[in-house]
Order: structure tokens, then C-alpha cells, then sequence
């Protein structure tokens, strides 16, 4: 059974569950007042969670403020605590590495398709342009030549960036350019931790700079400020 009831501008519509129905063949007085208390903490905003007398609720206190306030001045502890347990804990390390094999997998790779009809191209034209286009991508992408640091390939640097936002929150990847002897491409990818973007000298947040995000009248994101050095290294 369904109620409604208005209450100046608003309507507010009660429905019994099963429970209600199988109290009302019972007890039918217990049941109008099933009825009145739900129509009373709708009135009142309906959120039993938001709630001061509940005993669930009584000593709950919830901290006020936007993303920034709440999160940028317990990251740093909450990025410590979540590296001891990849470091420490078998269970999280098994975690990370299983979403790391279902997201990633063999990594991303490039299937050219381009359009045919607007670049003019023949079929024959069009078939040789992907295959190199391939190539090249493979030329770059599968060696550790595409990061700057020598050290990963494509997939691997997939993989690495997907560990620091689940460990970190968040990762920076910087395509710098950098012409070395033997490299097939001067663009390279760089891969800056969470930690490194931060407020030069340690200045108060604002509301155009937070956490090394400066931004602009709008919310955009116009700068990031990054260290030279992580905050944790012994040459910092």
C-alpha cells in the first residue's frame, strides 16, 4: 500500500514492504505508526545518516570542506602507510598485481585505421600507410628508448603507472624531447610521482594553488608545480 501526504509546496509518498504489510495483519495501530515515523524523517530530510539521536550515529563526526581541505593535508601520511603494506603485506601486494594483469594485460597497442575517404588515399595507399605507421609504433613502444630514463618499455611503463595512482593516487607522465645517439625518436615519456607535485617552498594552499595544482578562475588546471628531487630522497 501506498501513502501520500503533502507538506507545503512538497508531496511525500510512503510505501509498506513486505515487513509493513505482515505488522499491519497483526498489528494494524503499530503499523500507522511505521507509517507516521517515515513520513516524520522524510519531512525532516530522510537521511537516517545524517541523524544526531540514532546511538549508530551519536558520536560520529565528519569532517567539513572541499576534496582539497579533507584530502592534500593527510596524503602524505596516507601515501607512507599505503607503501608499507605493498612493501610488507602479501595480501596487498597480490591485490595490486592482480588488477595491474586484468587492466593492463599485454598492454596497449596500436591498430591504425585511418580514413580513407577524407585523406583520398586507394586501398593500396591506405593499407601501406597503417603497416608503417605500425611499425613506427613498435619501433618506439617496445623499446626502453621511449622513456627517458632508459629503463621501461611501452607496456612496462603502462604497468608502473598504473601501480602509483592505486599506491599513490595519482601519477604525472611528462613528454619531454630528447635527441640521443641510436634513438629512433626524440620524444621520450617521464614518469613524476604524486609526491614530487607539491607547492614551491611549502606555501598554504589557496584557491588557485592546492597540492601543486595551480588553477584558474574557472577550476582548470593552467600550471603544475614539480620538484627537482622527490621529498623523500636522501638528496633533497
Amino acid at each position: 500500500m501506498k501513502y501520500e501526504a503533502r507538506f507545503g509546496s512538497r508531496v511525500l509518498s510512503v510505501e509498506e514492504n513486505l515487513v509493513d504489510r505482515a505488522i499491519r495483519y497483526l498489528d494494524p495501530a503499530r503499523a500507522n505508526k511505521r507509517v507516521a515515523a517515515r513520513f516524520s524523517a522524510a519531512v525532516a530530510g530522510g537521511y537516517v545518516g545524517a541523524s544526531t539521536s540514532r546511538r549508530q550515529t551519536l558520536s560520529w563526526v565528519a569532517q567539513k570542506g572541499d576534496a582539497d581541505a579533507v584530502i592534500l593535508s593527510d596524503l602524505p601520511t596516507l601515501r607512507e602507510r599505503s607503501r608499507d603494506l605493498l612493501r610488507n603485506e602479501p595480501l596487498a601486494v597480490g591485490a595490486v598485481n592482480t588488477v595491474v594483469t586484468n587492466v593492463v594485460g599485454t598492454g596497449l597497442t596500436l591498430k591504425s585505421q585511418v580514413d580513407r575517404d577524407i585523406l583520398n588515399l586507394t586501398e593500396e595507399q591506405a593499407d601501406a600507410w597503417e603497416a608503417q605507421a605500425e611499425r613506427e609504433w613498435h619501433l618506439f613502444f617496445d623499446s626502453p628508448e621511449c622513456d627517458l630514463a632508459r629503463t621501461l618499455n611501452g607496456v612496462s611503463q603502462q604497468e608502473l603507472a598504473l601501480r602509483q595512482v592505486i599506491e599513490n593516487g595519482d601519477v604525472f607522465i611528462l613528454m619531454p624531447n630528447l635527441v640521443r645517439p641510436g634513438s629512433p625518436y626524440g620524444m621520450k615519456m617521464q614518469m613524476v610521482e604524486g609526491d614530487r607535485v607539491c607547492n614551491r617552498d611549502g606555501v598554504q594552499d589557496t584557491a588557485t594553488l592546492a597540492g601543486g595544482v595551480e588553477r584558474d578562475s574557472y577550476g582548470a588546471p593552467v600550471r603544475y608545480h614539480i620538484l627537482d628531487q622527490h621529498p623523500g630522497s636522501a638528496y633533497y
